[in-house]
């Protein structure tokens, strides 16, 4: 049962290089990545397009994946959590491969040490954002993210999560790689100046559902704040 919830994928193999430094194989190479998350769009992820690796995350059940990410301490995790990852039979980041250890059958250590020796901005939101600058550190020459629509969800993820996978999406396009599906993120309807009333109507709609979303999941209180 846990098995079919990780989807494993029949087109590409991977091979665990040096765990501790987090470096992975996949034969044939690859230069093409998606992200998939559990939101709007995931349907479309090119589940069964052979040139695609795919990368999973969490405990969210994916169709294919080729590589996992669990970049939350085990401290956290629910019993059924530690019992999905028992059962993850693809090579999974972690943040401490140590704490793992026995646990997770293809645990590979999440290559921070290599992002910094890379010089890449410590800018680290969530996982999405790992798994963007892992893609870049490791020389895809194209990515998607299907699924990682996190304007769409709790007031982290629109104010924290989204600005920086937005950082790590211009990153890459600023690097030459091909961003083909952003999942709404790094856009916005209209130009700031160029279509100054829409581009003003819908930025203060958005402001004003950021407010409402947050005031609902009681992360806000106006009553607190200083007129």
């Amino acid at each position: 049962m846990m098995s079919n919830a990780f989807g494993i994928d029949p087109y590409t193999s991977v091979t665990i290089v040096d765990a501790a430094a987090g470096i992975v194989r996949y034969d044939p190479p690859r230069t093409k990545v998606g992200i998939i998350g559990a939101g709007f769009g995931r349907n479309n992820a090119p589940w069964n397009d052979p040139a695609w690796v795919l990368f999973g995350l969490n405990e969210i059940t994916q169709k294919r994946a080729t590589a996992w990410h669990e970049l939350h301490p085990r401290a956290v995790q629910s019993e059924r959590d530690l019992a999905f990852l028992r059962a993850c039979p693809t090579p999974c980041y972690v943040l401490n491969l140590a704490e793992w250890d026995g646990l997770i059958p293809a645990a590979v250590q999440f290559p921070l040490d290599r992002l910094r020796a890379a010089g890449f901005r410590e800018y680290f939101t969530c996982t999405f954002a790992y798994q963007c600058a892992l893609a870049i550190l490791d020389g895809f020459e194209e990515i998607g993210l299907w699924g990682v629509s996190l304007h769409l969800g709790t007031p982290r993820e629109r104010l924290l999560e989204r600005a920086c996978v937005d950082y790590w999406i211009g990153f890459a396009e600023g690097r030459g790689i091909k961003v083909v599906e952003d999942s709404g993120c790094a856009r916005r309807p209209y130009l700031y100046g160029y279509d100054y009333d829409a581009e003003k109507e819908e930025g203060d709609r958005a402001v004003a559902r950021f407010v409402q979303v947050a005031q609902q999941m009681g992360y806000l209180d106006l009553s607190q704040v200083d007129p």
